[in-house]
């Protein structure tokens, strides 16, 4: 049984996450709350982020796993001013990262064409789901990017 796999998807999270981590940390209080849409707000597009990862390797049944437990709300129930701070959305990055590493240690490679969740939407393989969950991880650092420059914010440090 082999992980050669299984551990480049798990760097590639934790570069991600370090990315993301870098990215959260580079906005100012004043440029952490607010951004040209709704959604378009380096406080929102990261509780999103993180939370979906959350999702994406949660520990609950999808059925017993809420949005905006962690924080009493979903980010978007939550007006600017009340989106968890950096430092509260780093701490939680923080606890994922140790779950998905510990998620991933579990794993090997022979077992990456399994269906990952029989019930989900799309049904996936694990790799797929994986890959998934980093495409939309890597998805929204583009919109951090994106933000950070319009703001004359510097981007979190490529990995």
């Amino acid at each position: 049984m082999t992980q050669i796999v299984v551990n480049e998807v798990h760097q590639a999270f934790k570069d991600a996450i370090g990315l993301l981590r870098d990215s959260i940390r580079s906005f100012g209080d004043t440029a952490w709350c607010k951004g040209p849409t709704f959604f378009q707000v380096p406080a929102k597009v990261a509780y999103h982020d993180i939370e979906c990862l959350d999702y994406y390797f949660r520990t609950k049944s999808r059925d017993e796993w809420a949005w905006g437990y962690r924080f009493g709300k979903p980010w978007w129930e939550l007006s600017n001013e009340d989106q968890p701070s950096q430092e509260e959305l780093i701490a939680h990055l923080d606890e994922l990262e140790e779950r998905i590493a510990a998620h991933l240690a579990k794993v090997q490679d022979e077992t990456l064409g399994e269906v990952h969740d029989p019930q989900g939407e799309p049904v996936r393989t694990r790799i797929g789901h994986y890959l998934y969950a980093l495409r939309h991880t890597t998805h929204h650092l583009g919109s951090l990017a994106s933000l950070a420059a319009s703001s004359g914010t510097k981007p979190g440090d490529w990995r």
